[in-house]
C-alpha cells in the first residue's frame, strides 16, 4: 500500500549558521511538506573520520568551543548516526545522508522547524 504525500517545497539555498570563522559547517533551510513546515540542517562532515565535524585546520579549535559550536555539532552527529543507525537495521538496509556541496561533504537531516 502506498500513502500519498502533499506537495514539498525545498529551499533553493541553504544558509551558513556556524561561527563567524567558519559560518559554512552549519547549513540550514527551511523547506515544507503540505502545511508543514520543517527544517534542513547540514553539517560539514570529516569523511575520514565517521560522524565528526570537518572543523578548518586554519581555524584555531578555541573558536568553535568559545561559540558552544563545537560540542553541539558533535552530539547532533552522534545522535543522528545512531538514529539512522536504527533505522537502517529497521528498514534492513544503511544509506548515507552526505550531499557533497561547494563547501564541502554534508550530512543533511530533516527536523521540525521549531528546532530553531
Amino acid at each position: 500500500m502506498v500513502v500519498a504525500c502533499p506537495p514539498c517545497k525545498w529551499p533553493a539555498l541553504l544558509e551558513e549558521q556556524g561561527p563567524r570563522e567558519d559560518p559554512s559547517i552549519l547549513l540550514t533551510g527551511t523547506a515544507s511538506i503540505g502545511d508543514a513546515m520543517i527544517k534542513i540542517v547540514a553539517i560539514r562532515v570529516n569523511l575520514l573520520r565517521r560522524a565528526t565535524p570537518d572543523y578548518r585546520r586554519d581555524v584555531p579549535v578555541g573558536r568553535y568551543r568559545d561559540s558552544g559550536c563545537d560540542v553541539v555539532l558533535e552530539t547532533v552527529l552522534d545522535e543522528f548516526e545512531e538514529a539512522a543507525i536504527q533505522l537502517g537495521e529497521l528498514f534492513g538496509a544503511e544509506h548515507t545522508n552526505i550531499v557533497e556541496l561547494p563547501t564541502g561533504s554534508y550530512q543533511i537531516w530533516v527536523v521540525p522547524a521549531s528546532f530553531g
